[in-house]
């Protein structure tokens, strides 16, 4: 499998996402002649969802530098292709995506890999506070030598404006590899190849001197991409967290990512309908959430007429790689299973 993050050159620092960005594009191997299954990831406006379908073309093309030419001839469209081919043997394999949304275009380019390496599942984002404010942190203490020596301390998420938080993912460690982080809001300050710290506002250090507003964020929801890339092939995984500034507002978390709900079920599998939410880091909300025995025999996703078929217990996610749009699922009725 082959990814690649956002790409140069940037509106904005390579960590935030913002406005419209491709934050991800991943393709699992093929030969030529083969069948090519591609993922992305796509912020809209900022949010990791879409209120409408994004439009996207897909085509090979001989070089990177092609990538963003018009594509004279598509040979798949939709964010999720389904009839993409990998070309003869000696074509370079570089895949481009054209992408665009209410006049904001992307342009990007992955190579597919010509042979299998094995697959990566990245556990969940571990988050742990750090003894900082933005207010009055030093900038000795955000040198590197020295947060290395700082602990975290007790493990949540939701942080207060302005605070520290340390994240983390476990990768394989057969497999070395190195996160690239983004996200909706908070500056970076990244600690080793799976771990980060993060501020919760605009801080960032360069040299020995802070720079930035030392605004801490709103109050309000953030959503974290974590995108591993394998140090010596094209192995790469990603998937998205998310974590609450201030108090979060009732609600559940399903994969690693926040769902509002009023007055949820205590329970490990709920049933509800979805409505559109623009307050949401997942674009819906649930309502009318009622208690299931465990996991039912059938899935109301399967119904769904989104852009790619999904299927099984809602993953929030869908709409990150804009399987969904959030118009597709407005008032559908699905089953959600509860992190633990």
């Amino acid at each position: 499998m082959s990814l690649i993050g956002c790409q140069e050159p940037f509106d904005a620092d390579r960590h935030d996402l913002r406005g419209f960005r491709i934050a991800a594009i991943s393709v699992a191997p093929a030969g030529p002649g083969e069948p090519v299954q591609v993922r992305l990831a796509a912020v809209v406006e900022g949010r990791p969802w879409s209120t409408e379908p994004i439009r996207a073309q897909w085509g090979f093309v001989e070089e990177p530098e092609a990538a963003s030419e018009p594509l004279i001839e598509p040979e798949a469209e939709g964010p999720v292709p389904t009839s993409l081919v990998r070309p003869d043997k000696d074509h370079p394999g570089w895949l481009a995506l054209q992408a665009e949304v209410d006049g904001a275009t992307q342009a990007v380019v992955v190579r597919v890999p010509p042979a299998a390496v094995p697959a990566t599942e990245l556990s969940g984002l571990s988050m742990a506070s750090l003894p900082y404010r933005i207010a009055s942190v030093e900038p000795d203490a955000l040198q590197l030598n020295a947060r290395k020596d700082q602990a975290g301390g007790d493990e949540r998420r939701r942080i207060a404006p302005g605070g520290f938080a340390r994240f983390s993912i476990v990768a394989p460690p057969e497999r070395p590899g190195t996160i690239r982080w983004m996200g909706t809001g908070g500056s970076f300050f990244e600690l080793d190849p799976v771990t980060t710290d993060w501020v919760a506002g605009d801080l960032r250090l360069d040299d020995d001197e802070l720079e930035g507003s030392r605004d801490p964020e709103a109050a309000g929801p953030v959503t974290i991409v974590s995108l591993w890339l394998a140090d010596e092939d094209d192995g790469t995984a990603f998937r998205a967290d998310d974590l609450w500034i201030g108090e979060p507002p009732p609600g559940l978390f399903t994969k690693g990512r926040f769902v509002p709900a009023e007055s949820p079920p205590s329970a490990s599998w709920i049933r509800g309908r979805l409505e559109a939410d623009e307050t949401s880091p997942t674009g819906v909300r649930l309502v009318d959430a009622v208690a299931l025995d465990g996991p039912p025999e059938a899935f109301s996703t399967a119904s769904w007429a989104c852009a790619a078929e999904v299927d099984g217990a809602f993953d929030p996610t869908w709409l990150l790689e804009q399987r969904c749009a959030v118009a597709d699922i407005d008032g559908q009725i699905a089953e959600i299973e509860v992190d633990p």
